[in-house]
């Protein structure tokens, strides 16, 4: 495995409601993880707002997608997310955050969407999810 390709992806909140209706390219994504070692995240902010948009989501996933790994937002996170993502609404900012390469991911998370223009500026790998 080349350690310089992210090996992970943060689905952000519209990956999210892809996957729960069953949209092709996110099913594949979340269905395909354990053949093929892909370690799946979500933002816990990401996960209310699905839940908001689509009732029952948030059940959904902790009943059936076991891969699926939550991300926890700590107050230090917010602090930093509002100094270097100002403008940029919550669970955008921290699927962001989690995304950027650190101490814990050093090349980074790739980010699922069906909305790559909310990354576009940023140097971070998109899996596109078609609609």
């Amino acid at each position: 495995m080349n350690p310089l390709v992210p090996v992970g992806f943060l689905l952000d909140t519209p990956a999210l409601v892809a996957a729960y209706d069953n949209i092709q390219d996110a099913a594949y994504l979340v269905e395909t993880a354990h053949d093929y070692h892909r370690a799946l995240y979500t933002s816990v902010v990401c996960l209310f707002d699905a839940d908001v948009q689509r009732p029952d989501l948030a059940r959904w996933v902790v009943e059936a997608l076991d891969p699926l790994n939550p991300v926890s937002l700590a107050p230090a996170d917010i602090v930093e997310i509002s100094a270097t993502l100002p403008g940029r609404d919550l669970a955008t900012a921290h699927t962001i955050h989690q995304a950027l390469p650190g101490r814990s991911w050093p090349v980074g998370r790739a980010i699922a969407t069906t909305r790559p223009e909310l990354y576009e500026d940023l140097p971070i790998p998109i899996y596109q999810i078609d609609l």
